[in-house]
């Protein structure tokens, strides 16, 4: 049966707790153009880990930063001749999503739709791959359900479904 724990599944593996050790400085100083990937990883590293008010302000800086290392969208390159299973990302998507799943373990069900909404159309990725698109709009789709489920708003969940679910 689908619950939101099973969607908010932490994984605390060892590679996390290390990663933090070695760059968990990172999260006092703040991001510069040296270290801003670290700065994402770390970020998700406290997440996995649990420590998720730690984890929220760093999503937060990636989120409100108007450096250019965290306001562009990267280009994967698949390599082949057709670009098929190439994808774009940005860091904003992933700290958007990060955010979303720290305020649904919170219970704040608003702010977590926000989030979501922001991940989803903001600061968008894309995927030229069937399989990985199916994928990320899954993953998508249980992040609103899990939202409007808890806001308790039937309505608004079957409106969004009727919009979007398979047509993306």
């Amino acid at each position: 049966m689908w619950s939101i724990e099973s969607l908010l599944q932490q994984e605390p593996a060892k590679g996390y707790i290390r990663f933090i050790r070695q760059w968990g400085w990172l999260a006092k100083k703040g991001p510069d153009y040296r270290n801003y990937d670290k700065y994402a990883s770390l970020a998700d590293a406290y997440w996995q880990c649990g420590y998720d008010l730690l984890a929220k302000k760093m999503f937060r800086t990636i989120i409100q930063s108007r450096e250019p290392y965290y306001t562009g969208t990267m280009f994967h390159s698949a390599g082949n001749k057709y670009e098929y299973g190439s994808y774009t990302s940005n860091y904003k998507n992933a700290a958007s999503i990060g955010l979303c799943k720290i305020y649904l373990k919170e219970k704040k069900f608003a702010e977590a739709l926000q989030a979501i909404r922001d991940a989803d159309s903001v600061y968008t990725t894309r995927y030229s791959c069937g399989t990985m698109n199916l994928w990320y709009r899954q993953e998508m789709e249980s992040y609103y359900f899990a939202c409007y489920n808890g806001l308790h708003d039937s309505q608004a969940l079957i409106s969004w479904y009727f919009n979007h679910s398979f047509l993306n």
